[in-house]
């Protein structure tokens, strides 16, 4: 099956364009060019003598990369021998990838989707089954590994508001593209309905949960929040408040709030995360011109030096990979990206450790969440800084009611998990046996 005519001849004419620019940049020497090589189909030996391979499971970027891995333990926990290769876009993702698949997964660069970058990395893989998670649509990907005799998988299936809306508009050109797929696992029935309506044949539609989810149920470390707490010299009767992935102007719209609630309580202590590092120095300023005492987190877990957390009123956290962990020590949670247009960072990790999570109006990456935890009653919805502060005093004064919360957070969660990377890693399996 051919990707739509109009659109192969576009990107064919942009390959020709731009693929001096494009070889240029593989040249250069170094790992960005090494990256770029093979987005345009050279890939690296190692990947050469390991093909072909059972499963080709792609995922764009870290977070989604971070599905790719549930799904990938549970197919290799019931198929062991299975060969896999997992692909990302961004260097993030890929990087990301590369830590947690060492020594299990081959790990490569995605293809563009233009034709011979496309045709050459196909020819190379030659999988058995290709998956992609959540909604990358690559109509000359797709066609070019139908045609190849591989099976079709787009797993944990979700289309943004957004993206819905501006789909509809070519509703005529993007239902051929859905249905390459020999199975689509959507997270919920909303996404089911959507994907239905741009053309989805029904009876290739599962309803399996979100992959994301069920991971995050196990995730939570006692232990581990208990380890870095004493690092961080925190001590158990003060109340932590964790302001997680900041975006855009969200450091400084909180600043006030912060200022407030350091005057008016003494017994609590907050953590401010931005969800990008380079925005690290515009919250450092930020916290400066508000003459907010502030640690960075960096300075305690590299350079040995400790908090006092009754004359510092801020832990900024500048690096990676120590946040989900922070969440743990918190007695509730604002998860960011949500009082700006931004669509909401995971606003389920902080229901992971039973706590309530707080969230502003712009959550509709994680609508069926968002949704959920307030209707269940472990999610607290403000619409500004103002509101936000006062949830939070009324949770500070309440421990019961914010226990509460707390533990419907996370049965929010159990409920959205529903088994969902088990059940996408069994469609897998299942396609596997046929492919």
């Amino acid at each position: 099956m051919k990707a739509n005519p109009l659109y192969r001849m576009i990107s064919r004419l942009g390959e020709l364009i731009a693929r001096p620019i494009l070889e240029r940049l593989a040249s250069k020497g170094g790992r960005t060019s090494e990256i770029w090589e093979q987005r345009l189909g050279h890939l690296p030996p190692w990947i050469v003598r390991s093909a072909p391979f059972d499963l080709w499971i792609h995922g764009v970027s870290v977070g989604e990369i971070s599905v790719v891995q549930g799904i990938v333990e549970r197919v290799r926990d019931k198929a062991p021998g299975t060969s896999i290769l997992v692909s990302s876009f961004t260097e993030t993702g890929i990087a990301r990838a590369e830590k947690i698949f060492k020594g299990i997964c081959k790990v490569i660069a995605y293809p563009l989707d233009l034709p011979e970058a496309v045709q050459k990395t196909v020819s190379i893989v030659r999988p058995r089954v290709y998956a992609c998670v959540e909604t990358e649509l690559w109509p000359n990907l797709l066609s070019c590994v139908k045609d190849q005799g591989a099976g079709t998988l787009l797993l944990n299936a979700r289309i943004s508001p957004r993206s819905f809306k501006a789909y509809k508009g070519i509703r005529a050109l993007i239902a051929p593209i859905v249905n390459q797929f020999d199975g689509i696992c959507a997270i919920s029935q909303l996404h089911a309905d959507r994907l239905r309506q741009l053309g989805a044949d029904p009876q290739k539609l599962e309803i399996t949960g979100n992959a994301k989810f069920e991971l995050l149920l196990e995730r939570p470390d006692p232990d581990k929040a208990g380890t870095l707490r004493r690092r961080l010299g925190i001590p158990g009767t003060m109340k932590v408040i964790v302001f997680g992935s900041l975006r855009g102007r969200e450091h400084q719209m909180i600043i006030p709030l912060l200022k407030k609630l350091c005057r008016e309580r003494r017994d609590v202590f907050c953590i401010v995360a931005p969800r990008h590092m380079g925005r690290v120095e515009d919250a450092e300023r930020a916290l400066e011109t508000a003459e907010l005492a502030y640690k960075s987190l960096s300075s305690v877990v590299e350079e040995g030096e400790r908090i006092d957390p009754y004359s510092t009123d801020v832990l900024l956290v500048d690096r990676i990979g120590f946040l989900f962990n922070l969440y743990g020590l918190s007695t509730c949670a604002f998860v960011g990206g949500s009082l700006v247009r931004k669509g909401g960072q995971n606003i389920m990790e902080p229901a992971s450790w039973k706590k309530p999570v707080i969230f502003g109006p712009h959550t509709y990456n994680f609508e069926d969440a968002s949704s959920s935890l307030l209707s269940d009653g472990g999610g607290l919805e403000v619409k500004d800084a103002d509101q936000l502060l006062s949830v939070i005093r009324s949770l500070l004064d309440d421990e019961i009611e914010c226990a509460r919360r707390g533990r419907l957070a996370r049965k929010t969660l159990e409920k959205l998990a529903g088994n969902a990377a088990t059940r996408q890693a069994e469609r897998i399996l299942e396609l596997l046996q046929t492919a």
